[in-house]
């Protein structure tokens, strides 16, 4: 892969018998290329992904740890305000040009490993 290209990678550990409905989950994907993700999808994700980023930060564990990152970086508690405000920005528009842009599911590769013979 040539240096600086995006790269995404995701993992799964899944039962044999159930290994096929990992690949199910890139149809948002495949779809989002084809016709677009709707309003109600991303002001979903945009509340869920703000929730999850408000929860980790009340937790000890997440704070210590992103107060010695910030301190390595020398970066202040704005730059996780800043992200947040990006995020709350995200319009349609701008996730589908997105996704259109850095998202080929042709791309995505899958690889299976595992007892798959039937018993």
């Amino acid at each position: 892969m040539p240096s600086g290209t995006p790269n995404f990678s995701m993992s799964f550990v899944r039962a044999s018998d159930s290994f096929v409905g990992v690949a199910q989950l890139f149809r948002p994907a495949a779809r989002a290329q084809d016709g677009g993700f709707e309003e109600r999808e991303i002001t979903a994700a945009k509340k869920a992904l703000l929730e999850e980023r408000r929860i980790a930060r009340a937790q000890d564990d997440v704070l210590t740890g992103s107060l010695v990152q910030q301190e390595y970086l020398g970066r202040t508690w704005s730059e996780s305000a800043r992200i947040d405000a990006a995020i709350a920005a995200v319009t349609v528009e701008s996730a589908n040009a997105a996704v259109r842009k850095y998202v080929d599911p042709k791309g995505i590769a899958f690889a299976y490993a595992g007892d798959f013979a039937k018993k």
